[in-house]
């Protein structure tokens, strides 16, 4: 049986040039719809997610940074408001630390030759939030003992309000076969002062929990070497 003849068509003969170049161009732009959709596409759509994570994380970091350099202001800030804690507490301390402001006499004493006489202290009276106490005693000595004792006691780590000072000078009655005389010694001279100290009874508790005697430097000799000796 004889086998029917196909019809000359594009498989039975060769390929012209202008077949192969339709051929090539059709090839040609399957190929980058299909790497435009297959790799392209999605390679610019990652592109833009990494941009735009690029971006927040920066946005982050700068965020990130300017919270560090708040964090050291703030930090820098509490250190400031801590020492200006620590010297309000000095300043107006949770009790009145009456040895304290004793203490202190005692040393303005050996400072400037004067000698403090009659210290009496007053109940504390309530001032607002805080505790008011008043003291008052008298200093003995030359004026410039006065001046150096009273610049020592307005210098002291205390908050202290000074009221008043009166300075006299020191009246001596001598005694003899004739009447009883009093004379002025005019190198001497007291000074009465009313003297008052601040404390804040919020800080009781805390106060009770410092050390006894926290704060005083004991730099002169306690004691006497002999009783008789003034």
């Amino acid at each position: 049986m004889a086998r029917p003849e196909m019809p000359p068509g594009l498989f039975r003969r060769g390929l012209s040039a202008r077949e192969r170049t339709l051929l090539v161009v059709a090839f040609l732009v399957l190929y980058s719809v299909a790497f435009i959709f297959i790799v392209y596409q999605p390679y610019t759509e990652r592109i833009g997610q990494l941009r735009t994570e690029l971006a927040k994380e920066r946005e982050k970091l700068e965020a990130a940074r300017s919270v560090y350099h708040r964090l050291r202001d703030i930090e820098a800030r509490i250190s400031e408001l801590s020492e200006e804690m620590a010297n309000l507490d000095l300043l107006v301390p949770g009790d009145n630390r009456v040895a304290h402001f004793l203490y202190y006499c005692w040393q303005w004493e050996r400072e400037t030759g004067a000698r403090v006489r009659n210290l009496t202290f007053a109940d504390p009276v309530t001032a607002g939030a805080y505790q008011e106490h008043e003291i008052r005693f008298t200093v003995h000595g030359p004026y410039q003992a006065q001046v150096a004792f009273l610049a020592r006691l307005e210098g002291m780590n205390r908050l202290v309000r000074v009221d008043s000072v009166r300075l006299l000078p020191l009246e001596v009655t001598k005694t003899g076969s004739d009447a009883a005389a009093t004379y002025a010694m005019t190198d001497m001279i007291v000074a009465d002062y009313r003297v008052h100290l601040f404390v804040d009874p919020g800080k009781a508790a805390q106060a009770a929990q410092e050390e006894p005697g926290a704060g005083l430097e004991f730099t002169l000799p306690i004691g006497r070497r002999t009783p008789f000796l003034p």
